[in-house]
């Protein structure tokens, strides 16, 4: 993070008086190290690049496809809702403070590896003297060291908040009983977070590090550009840690540091960091109508192609929003059902889901680790119960506060599709939905009683098919025929 290993390439570096200093990335390396070190370059990016790869196809096994309007719009949004963590922002300003700082430390430290990539690779014989220029340099150092620090103290606001506050969204309680096969699931997930918390930690730790150690070697006077490894670095010096020994650190750190580095690229696609592709990619493709309208059936649909029975069954959109999932809590937070001790959490239920999903078609299946449930299982009953789908109140509280998009909502209506098409519902619902069937009303009265409730008003109600109306009011069944809400309906 800290440049692509915490140094610069071999460059010259006017400082303010006319001094000059020579630094380089290399240094004290063989030729086989050199060589070494594109080598795990190239696995690292080979390995992310598989495992994109396969997230990609496994979206794209989704049955239902659904099409994506508006890319540039969507794309515009995105970017702005991505770049001001508007949605993380809701209702918990402390975390999208963190998480601003994580963002934001981490896509400049990024942006740096990136510039001294180019600079060491391609751009060295003709613009190196451009990149570490005086300024340009001196600017370079203070920007890295400062958003260095910022990914530091995001990454503390967390810990505090996951160690110490320990919210209730962040609780591994769960209202209803997971699937015998997924019943250690909080646990691993517990530790997931923790150790993908550390694991920047640790980034971010040694790249500043390994900066204060080149500082303690050499003791530039210009690196003052760069505070916080500076400080460090003279506190070395202070103690008497400097010279050779400070350089000896260096060179461990620096290979701990940058192997560290490129294992952590090439786990993004198959770990919690995954949500750092998914979660944009999520945001972009959310439906706007969510939650309003169904996905509409094929033509002469099967039994099996109604709903979600299976979890190849899922919409790409779905598919990727079970990677998207951070497991911050939100929903589970937000959910009535769940604060009314329903068997219902809307986190539990993606994140059940997307065990069943990574490990039949996603990397985890791809590494040949076997699933815990097949591909073709039924996910109905074994996985998620009925009784969680039907306790859903379809407030779309969820869907509203989720940080990347998720569709909860939706999910569950679809699965609720699959259970109405078999029959696996209570009795009283199934009787209430084949009364609507024939009659299109609960009461299984005739379509032409359902306005007769009008007719003693002293005033004529408009028609809202002939004409304009500012209020457009839709009566339900029981404020239309039970006699009681009729003259609830009236007096309104």
């Amino acid at each position: 993070l800290r440049g692509r290993t915490g140094a610069r390439e071999a460059v010259l570096i006017p400082v303010l008086l006319g001094a000059e200093e020579t630094r380089e990335t290399f240094a004290g390396l063989e030729t086989w190290q050199i060589v070494l070190w594109y080598v795990l370059i190239a696995i690292s990016v080979a390995i992310f690049l598989f495992g994109v790869g396969r997230l990609v196809l496994k979206y794209r096994r989704g049955r239902t496809k659904a099409p994506v309007g508006n890319p540039l719009q969507r794309a515009v949004a995105t970017t702005k809702i991505v770049a001001t963590h508007a949605w993380i922002r809701r209702r918990d300003p402390l975390s999208g403070l963190g998480h601003l700082l994580v963002f934001y430390g981490f896509v400049v430290l990024f942006i740096g590896t990136g510039i001294l990539a180019f600079q060491d690779d391609f751009a060295e014989p003709v613009l190196g003297w451009f990149f570490w220029q005086g300024w340009f340099y001196l600017g370079y150092s203070l920007f890295l060291d400062v958003f260095g620090f910022a990914l530091i103290v995001g990454l503390s606001v967390f810990a505090v908040k996951r160690g110490v506050l320990r919210p209730f969204r962040l609780s591994s309680w769960r209202p209803a009983e997971p699937a015998a096969l997924l019943a250690d699931e909080a646990k691993r997930y517990r530790l997931g977070d923790w150790v993908f918390l550390g694991s920047l930690l640790f980034l971010a730790l040694t790249g500043f590090l390994l900066e204060s150690f080149r500082i303690a070697a050499d003791d530039p006077s210009f690196e003052k550009w760069a505070p916080f490894g500076w400080l460090v670095g003279q506190a070395f010096i202070a103690v008497g840690f400097d010279g050779g020994a400070a350089e000896s650190a260096r060179a461990v750190t620096w290979w701990v540091h940058g192997v560290f580095a490129l294992f952590w690229v090439s786990s993004i696609p198959f770990t919690k960091a995954v949500h750092m592709l998914a979660g944009p990619a999520g945001v972009a493709a959310k439906d706007e109508r969510a939650g309003n309208a169904l996905l509409p059936l094929p033509a002469n649909a099967k039994p099996e192609e109604v709903g979600y029975a299976t979890i190849d069954a899922l919409a790409p959109k779905h598919l990727l929003d079970l990677d998207a999932c951070t497991k911050c809590g939100k929903c589970h937070a937000a959910c009535p059902a769940t604060a009314s001790g329903y068997p219902l959490s809307p986190r539990d239920l993606i994140l059940d889901l997307r065990e069943v999903a990574e490990g039949s078609m996603g990397n985890r299946s791809a590494l040949r680790i076997p699933p815990r449930f097949p591909e073709h299982a039924d996910i109905l009953g074994t996985v998620i119960k009925p009784e969680t789908l039907w306790s859903c109140m379809q407030c779309m509280a969820c869907v509203e506060i989720c940080p990347v998009g998720i569709e909860h909502v939706p999910i569950i209506n679809q699965m609720r599709r699959a259970l109405v098409e078999r029959g696996d519902m209570d009795g009283q619902l199934q009787q209430t939905l084949e009364t609507i069937y024939t009659s299109g009303n609960s009461f299984g009265e005739a379509k032409r009683k359902r306005g007769r409730w009008a007719k003693d008003l002293d005033f004529d109600v408009k028609d809202a098919r002939k004409e304009r109306t500012e209020i457009l009011w839709f009566v339900g069944d029981y404020a239309s025929f039970d006699p009681r809400n009729q003259r609830i309906s009236q007096a309104l």
